[in-house]
């Protein structure tokens, strides 16, 4: 008789605990997928077999390279305001 009662309110307790965690996951808010902003990206790009390149790069300075063969990649990580002169 002590062993019956016992299953009973341990069967009870289980079924409020499973509807429980039913109401609180189907209460819950969807969460919507952020859109990330697209990232400008600024800089230069040459191509050459044998060149000279002069560039401006982000602290405003003028380089030049030279003999330069293949692919030149130069990358702001952000955008440069020329000086007005």
């Amino acid at each position: 008789m002590f062993s019956r009662s016992f299953k009973t309110q341990r069967l009870t307790k289980y079924l409020l605990l499973f509807v429980a965690l039913l109401s609180l996951n189907s209460c819950s808010k969807k969460q919507e997928p952020v859109a990330e902003e697209p990232i400008d990206e600024f800089g230069y790009e040459v191509e050459c077999t044998s060149c000279e390149i002069t560039y401006t790069d982000k602290s405003n300075i003028t380089k030049t390279i030279k003999h330069t063969t293949g692919k030149w990649e130069y990358r702001f990580d952000q955008k440069t305001t020329q000086a007005q002169t």
